[in-house]
Protein backbone atom coordinates (compact mmCIF):
# COMPACT_ATOMS: atom_id res chain seq x y z
CA UNK A 1 0.00 0.00 0.00
CA UNK A 2 2.64 2.32 1.06
CA UNK A 3 4.50 1.59 -2.64
CA UNK A 4 1.64 2.40 -4.36
CA UNK A 5 0.98 5.62 -2.53
CA UNK A 6 4.94 6.53 -3.03
CA UNK A 7 4.03 5.31 -6.91
CA UNK A 8 0.90 7.86 -7.11
CA UNK A 9 2.71 10.90 -5.23
CA UNK A 10 5.30 10.58 -7.86
CA UNK A 11 3.36 10.48 -10.96
CA UNK A 12 1.50 13.50 -9.56
CA UNK A 13 4.92 15.35 -8.89
CA UNK A 14 5.89 14.19 -12.62
CA UNK A 15 2.42 15.48 -13.73
CA UNK A 16 2.58 18.86 -12.14
CA UNK A 17 6.04 19.25 -13.25
CA UNK A 18 5.50 18.68 -16.67
CA UNK A 19 2.18 21.00 -16.86
CA UNK A 20 3.69 23.82 -15.58
CA UNK A 21 7.16 23.15 -17.54
CA UNK A 22 5.76 23.33 -20.83
CA UNK A 23 5.25 27.00 -20.64
CA UNK A 24 7.75 27.90 -18.40
CA UNK A 25 10.87 30.07 -20.19
CA UNK A 26 14.29 31.39 -18.30
CA UNK A 27 16.06 34.22 -20.56
CA UNK A 28 19.06 36.33 -19.58
CA UNK A 29 19.47 39.77 -21.34
CA UNK A 30 22.61 42.57 -21.58
CA UNK A 31 21.72 46.11 -23.03
CA UNK A 32 22.52 49.75 -22.92
CA UNK A 33 19.66 52.32 -21.90
CA UNK A 34 20.10 56.30 -22.92
CA UNK A 35 18.39 58.56 -20.94
CA UNK A 36 14.31 59.79 -21.53
CA UNK A 37 12.85 62.61 -19.56
CA UNK A 38 16.56 63.71 -19.26
CA UNK A 39 16.67 66.58 -16.25
CA UNK A 40 19.44 68.86 -15.04
CA UNK A 41 21.53 67.02 -12.63
CA UNK A 42 24.89 69.61 -12.64
CA UNK A 43 26.74 72.24 -14.60
CA UNK A 44 30.02 73.36 -16.18
CA UNK A 45 31.44 76.32 -15.49
CA UNK A 46 34.04 78.20 -16.76
CA UNK A 47 36.34 81.63 -15.92
CA UNK A 48 39.51 83.00 -17.74
CA UNK A 49 40.84 85.90 -16.19
CA UNK A 50 43.07 86.82 -19.21
CA UNK A 51 39.84 87.27 -21.70
CA UNK A 52 37.44 88.00 -18.77
CA UNK A 53 34.69 84.94 -20.42
CA UNK A 54 32.21 83.22 -18.07
CA UNK A 55 30.65 80.07 -19.54
CA UNK A 56 28.32 78.06 -18.20
CA UNK A 57 25.89 74.81 -19.42
CA UNK A 58 24.08 72.53 -18.34
CA UNK A 59 24.60 68.98 -17.35
CA UNK A 60 21.24 67.02 -18.56
CA UNK A 61 21.10 63.60 -18.30
CA UNK A 62 18.88 60.45 -16.34
CA UNK A 63 20.56 58.32 -13.40
CA UNK A 64 18.63 55.22 -15.29
CA UNK A 65 20.99 55.62 -18.50
CA UNK A 66 23.77 52.92 -18.99
CA UNK A 67 24.30 49.11 -18.64
CA UNK A 68 21.63 46.51 -18.00
CA UNK A 69 21.94 43.11 -16.91
CA UNK A 70 18.62 40.95 -16.57
CA UNK A 71 17.77 37.81 -15.61
CA UNK A 72 13.86 36.40 -15.90
CA UNK A 73 11.28 33.56 -15.53
CA UNK A 74 8.31 33.91 -17.29
CA UNK A 75 5.01 31.32 -17.41
CA UNK A 76 2.81 31.37 -20.19
CA UNK A 77 -1.18 30.80 -19.51
CA UNK A 78 -2.02 30.33 -22.65
CA UNK A 79 0.28 30.45 -26.35
CA UNK A 80 -0.74 34.20 -25.87
CA UNK A 81 -0.38 35.67 -22.45
CA UNK A 82 2.01 35.30 -19.95
CA UNK A 83 3.68 36.79 -16.61
CA UNK A 84 7.07 38.14 -16.75
CA UNK A 85 9.37 38.28 -13.50
CA UNK A 86 12.99 39.80 -14.20
CA UNK A 87 15.47 40.71 -11.56
CA UNK A 88 17.57 43.77 -13.45
CA UNK A 89 21.48 45.34 -12.40
CA UNK A 90 21.87 48.95 -13.61
CA UNK A 91 25.69 49.81 -14.20
CA UNK A 92 24.78 53.51 -14.35
CA UNK A 93 26.36 56.40 -16.88
CA UNK A 94 29.17 58.55 -15.25
CA UNK A 95 28.10 62.14 -15.44
CA UNK A 96 30.48 65.24 -15.06
CA UNK A 97 30.26 68.35 -13.21
CA UNK A 98 32.86 71.16 -13.20
CA UNK A 99 33.43 74.33 -11.65
CA UNK A 100 37.11 75.82 -13.44
CA UNK A 101 38.87 79.25 -12.60
CA UNK A 102 41.96 79.86 -14.83
CA UNK A 103 43.95 82.67 -14.12
CA UNK A 104 47.71 83.33 -15.56
CA UNK A 105 50.03 81.34 -14.00
CA UNK A 106 47.14 78.97 -11.85
CA UNK A 107 43.79 77.82 -11.92
CA UNK A 108 41.46 76.17 -9.01
CA UNK A 109 39.27 72.84 -10.40
CA UNK A 110 36.49 71.39 -8.67
CA UNK A 111 35.49 68.03 -10.63
CA UNK A 112 32.18 66.01 -9.18
CA UNK A 113 31.90 62.93 -11.39
CA UNK A 114 28.34 60.91 -10.54
CA UNK A 115 27.64 57.69 -11.09
CA UNK A 116 24.57 55.10 -9.92
CA UNK A 117 23.94 51.75 -10.01
CA UNK A 118 20.82 49.62 -8.47
CA UNK A 119 19.42 46.21 -8.31
CA UNK A 120 15.40 46.51 -9.25
CA UNK A 121 12.37 43.63 -9.56
CA UNK A 122 9.98 43.86 -12.75
CA UNK A 123 6.66 41.83 -12.36
CA UNK A 124 4.80 42.07 -16.05
CA UNK A 125 2.39 41.05 -18.18
CA UNK A 126 4.02 39.36 -21.23
CA UNK A 127 1.57 39.12 -24.77
CA UNK A 128 2.98 37.05 -27.31
CA UNK A 129 1.22 37.74 -31.23
CA UNK A 130 2.65 34.16 -32.31
CA UNK A 131 4.36 33.61 -35.49
CA UNK A 132 6.86 30.66 -36.10
CA UNK A 133 10.60 31.48 -36.64
CA UNK A 134 9.90 34.84 -35.30
CA UNK A 135 7.36 35.77 -32.78
CA UNK A 136 7.07 39.62 -31.50
CA UNK A 137 5.48 40.52 -27.96
CA UNK A 138 5.09 43.12 -25.83
CA UNK A 139 4.90 43.56 -21.82
CA UNK A 140 4.22 46.37 -19.68
CA UNK A 141 4.43 45.86 -15.66
CA UNK A 142 5.43 47.96 -12.75
CA UNK A 143 9.33 48.25 -11.52
CA UNK A 144 10.21 48.58 -8.02
CA UNK A 145 14.19 49.19 -7.26
CA UNK A 146 16.55 50.18 -4.88
CA UNK A 147 19.31 52.65 -6.22
CA UNK A 148 22.32 54.23 -5.24
CA UNK A 149 24.44 57.54 -5.96
CA UNK A 150 28.15 57.57 -5.86
CA UNK A 151 29.93 60.62 -5.90
CA UNK A 152 33.68 61.38 -6.77
CA UNK A 153 34.63 65.24 -6.39
CA UNK A 154 38.24 66.71 -6.49
CA UNK A 155 39.31 70.27 -5.87
CA UNK A 156 42.56 70.87 -7.15
CA UNK A 157 44.84 74.04 -6.71
CA UNK A 158 47.41 73.84 -10.08
CA UNK A 159 50.35 76.83 -10.27
CA UNK A 160 52.19 76.28 -13.76
CA UNK A 161 50.44 73.14 -14.54
CA UNK A 162 51.43 71.55 -11.69
CA UNK A 163 49.24 70.32 -8.94
CA UNK A 164 49.82 71.80 -5.63
CA UNK A 165 46.72 71.09 -3.41
CA UNK A 166 44.47 68.54 -3.98
CA UNK A 167 41.05 67.64 -1.73
CA UNK A 168 39.25 64.28 -2.72
CA UNK A 169 35.58 63.10 -1.28
CA UNK A 170 33.81 60.45 -1.97
CA UNK A 171 30.09 60.04 -1.28
CA UNK A 172 27.54 57.65 -1.73
CA UNK A 173 23.83 58.63 -1.44
CA UNK A 174 21.10 55.90 -0.79
CA UNK A 175 17.34 56.55 -1.73
CA UNK A 176 13.93 55.60 -0.83
CA UNK A 177 12.31 52.47 -2.54
CA UNK A 178 11.77 53.90 -6.28
CA UNK A 179 8.69 52.47 -7.97
CA UNK A 180 7.60 52.92 -11.70
CA UNK A 181 6.07 51.56 -14.83
CA UNK A 182 8.37 49.48 -17.15
CA UNK A 183 7.57 48.50 -20.50
CA UNK A 184 8.19 47.61 -24.58
CA UNK A 185 8.02 45.37 -27.38
CA UNK A 186 10.16 43.00 -28.44
CA UNK A 187 10.89 39.91 -31.18
CA UNK A 188 12.49 36.35 -30.61
CA UNK A 189 14.09 34.00 -33.17
CA UNK A 190 13.21 30.60 -32.53
CA UNK A 191 16.46 28.45 -32.94
CA UNK A 192 15.59 25.52 -31.87
CA UNK A 193 12.79 23.68 -29.85
CA UNK A 194 13.82 24.55 -26.69
CA UNK A 195 16.29 27.77 -27.08
CA UNK A 196 15.49 31.61 -28.68
CA UNK A 197 17.25 34.25 -28.95
CA UNK A 198 15.42 37.67 -29.05
CA UNK A 199 15.64 41.66 -28.73
CA UNK A 200 13.76 44.27 -27.08
CA UNK A 201 13.30 47.79 -26.55
CA UNK A 202 12.23 48.89 -23.21
CA UNK A 203 11.18 52.22 -21.43
CA UNK A 204 11.08 52.97 -18.07
CA UNK A 205 9.51 56.00 -16.08
CA UNK A 206 10.70 56.49 -12.82
CA UNK A 207 12.04 58.75 -9.89
CA UNK A 208 14.83 59.08 -7.41
CA UNK A 209 14.21 59.98 -3.92
CA UNK A 210 17.31 60.73 -1.90
CA UNK A 211 17.48 59.15 1.53
CA UNK A 212 20.82 60.16 3.02
CA UNK A 213 23.92 60.76 2.11
CA UNK A 214 27.24 59.86 3.51
CA UNK A 215 30.62 60.77 3.44
CA UNK A 216 32.84 57.92 3.09
CA UNK A 217 36.07 58.67 2.49
CA UNK A 218 37.86 62.68 2.81
CA UNK A 219 41.51 63.23 1.80
CA UNK A 220 44.08 66.58 1.24
CA UNK A 221 46.90 65.93 -0.20
CA UNK A 222 46.72 62.05 0.40
CA UNK A 223 46.64 62.78 4.69
CA UNK A 224 42.87 61.43 5.84
CA UNK A 225 40.65 63.91 7.30
CA UNK A 226 37.81 62.41 7.88
CA UNK A 227 38.20 61.36 11.45
CA UNK A 228 38.68 65.23 12.55
CA UNK A 229 35.70 66.19 10.79
CA UNK A 230 31.68 66.75 12.43
CA UNK A 231 29.05 64.26 11.75
CA UNK A 232 27.49 67.37 10.32
CA UNK A 233 29.84 67.29 7.62
CA UNK A 234 29.48 63.76 6.93
CA UNK A 235 26.37 63.21 6.80
CA UNK A 236 23.30 64.73 4.96
CA UNK A 237 19.46 63.42 5.61
CA UNK A 238 16.96 64.64 3.38
CA UNK A 239 13.58 65.69 4.41
CA UNK A 240 10.06 66.89 3.34
CA UNK A 241 10.34 70.09 5.60
CA UNK A 242 14.04 71.70 6.65
CA UNK A 243 13.45 73.36 10.22
CA UNK A 244 15.76 75.68 10.55
CA UNK A 245 16.97 75.54 14.88
CA UNK A 246 20.46 76.08 16.50
CA UNK A 247 23.27 75.08 14.68
CA UNK A 248 24.68 71.83 16.26
CA UNK A 249 27.87 70.05 14.37
CA UNK A 250 27.11 66.73 16.43
CA UNK A 251 24.00 66.16 14.31
CA UNK A 252 23.68 65.24 10.26
CA UNK A 253 22.73 68.37 8.06
CA UNK A 254 18.91 68.34 6.94
CA UNK A 255 18.53 69.36 3.54
CA UNK A 256 14.94 69.52 1.16
CA UNK A 257 14.33 66.13 -0.59
CA UNK A 258 14.31 66.68 -4.52
CA UNK A 259 13.53 63.96 -6.99
CA UNK A 260 15.94 63.03 -9.48
CA UNK A 261 15.71 61.24 -12.68
CA UNK A 262 15.74 57.77 -13.18
CA UNK A 263 14.00 57.22 -16.49
CA UNK A 264 15.36 55.85 -19.22
CA UNK A 265 14.53 53.50 -23.05
CA UNK A 266 17.24 51.25 -24.05
CA UNK A 267 17.69 47.84 -26.17
CA UNK A 268 18.63 44.82 -24.91
CA UNK A 269 19.71 41.51 -26.48
CA UNK A 270 19.70 38.26 -25.08
CA UNK A 271 19.25 34.55 -24.93
CA UNK A 272 15.83 32.78 -23.65
CA UNK A 273 15.52 29.13 -22.73
CA UNK A 274 12.43 27.13 -22.54
CA UNK A 275 11.30 24.14 -20.23
CA UNK A 276 9.02 22.85 -23.33
CA UNK A 277 7.29 24.32 -25.85
CA UNK A 278 5.78 27.52 -25.23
Amino acid sequence: MRKIRLLFTVLVCCGFYQTFSQSMYAQFSAGYALPSGSQQIGSDYRYNSETGNYTEKTVNGSYGSGLNFTGSFGYMFTSSVGLDVGINYLLGSKYTSSDIYGYTNSSFEDIIETKSSGISVTPSLLINFGGTKFSPYAKLGVVIGSYTLNEVRTDDYIENGQVVNREKEERKTTGDLAIGIRGGIGLTYMMSGNISLYGECIYTGMSYKPKETELTSSTFNGQDQIDQMYEYQKKTIYVKEVVIESFDPTKPREELQRPGPLSSIGINFGVRFAFGAI
